[in-house]
């Protein structure tokens, strides 16, 4: 379907751009007969690629298809973060070429510099007036997405599973999948609280599992986000480090590792939630 709508958005571009080129008297510094030149939408959003290709297409459009045509965008800015960087540094922009009888057109961007986990807002400006839409003061000339790179994930064995949370003395799973994230410290848990009781009926519905890095002493660390480890249908497993311990506690023996933590309900904070694993790798 996302594919569709760019397929559409570009169609009513380039059919707006056929009256838009035929219209005279648009401006000196506007050309007629040139390419009339246009980004087909001005924002794309939030793009993933995977590491194996790190390459995302930005499509262009043209009015006038009459002979081959090849440019390149004016002025690049790369933010990552709160930082501006020199757009070389994390990724590669493309010229773009247009066959002769072509209205489309695209610009490969490829990431493979930027790191694992960061996010790239790339904004793309093309400033060849002769060869622009009349548009593009309305601002069809620049472009905008953010682009990071997707985690490879790979097996990184196994672990036996034991949630302190709904079963006082514990209830386990064995054999429960963990997954690195390659070139990162990255790991997670698959389904844990489905692995223990089941999906549907009696057991859980929705279970996010959760994340960890693991540091060279062998010790790890959960990940949260906005203080939220993992989500259990109406449960989310709490972590603040204002709470370390206290109500939030790590503990770990070799291979096993155990976390005490609070519980998120119905925007209220609960005490008792707690869940070890030992890994198998």
């Amino acid at each position: 379907m996302k594919i569709n709508k760019i397929f559409l958005g570009l169609t009513f571009a380039v059919t707006a751009l056929f009256t838009a080129c035929d219209v005279d008297n648009v401006g000196t510094q506007y050309n007629p007969d040139g390419q009339c030149i246009l980004f087909a939408n001005s924002s794309l959003g939030s793009v993933e690629v995977s590491t194996a290709n790190p390459v995302y297409n930005i499509p262009i459009a043209r009015g006038n298809a009459h002979g081959a045509f090849t440019g390149h965008v004016d002025n690049i800015i790369a933010v990552v973060g709160k930082d501006t960087v020199d757009y070389k540094t994390v990724c590669s922009v493309s010229d773009f070429s247009f066959a002769d009888g072509s209205y489309e057109a695209e610009i490969a961007v490829n990431v493979e510099p930027l790191p694992m986990g960061k996010v790239l807002n790339l904004t793309l400006e093309y400033n060849d007036i002769p060869n622009l839409s009349p548009t593009y003061r309305e601002g069809t000339n620049v472009v905008n997405v953010s682009i990071n790179k997707a985690y490879s994930w790979v097996s990184a064995g196994t672990c036996t599973f034991t949630d302190y949370t709904f079963e006082e003395d514990g209830a386990s799973a064995q054999n429960v999948p963990v997954e690195h994230a390659e070139a990162t410290n990255l790991y997670r848990v698959i389904k844990p609280w489905i692995a223990v009781y089941g999906e549907g009926g009696d057991g859980f519905t929705a279970d996010t599992g959760f994340q960890f890095t693991l540091n060279a002493d062998n010790s790890i660390d959960l990940v949260a986000s906005g203080n939220i480890v993992a989500v259990v249908d109406q449960y989310s497993f709490f972590w603040s480090k204002d709470y370390e311990g206290s109500y939030c506690i790590k503990e770990q023996s070799g291979n096993t590792y155990t976390f005490e933590m609070l519980g998120l309900i119905n925007n209220s904070l609960y005490t008792g939630f707690k869940f070890s694993f030992t890994w198998n790798r």
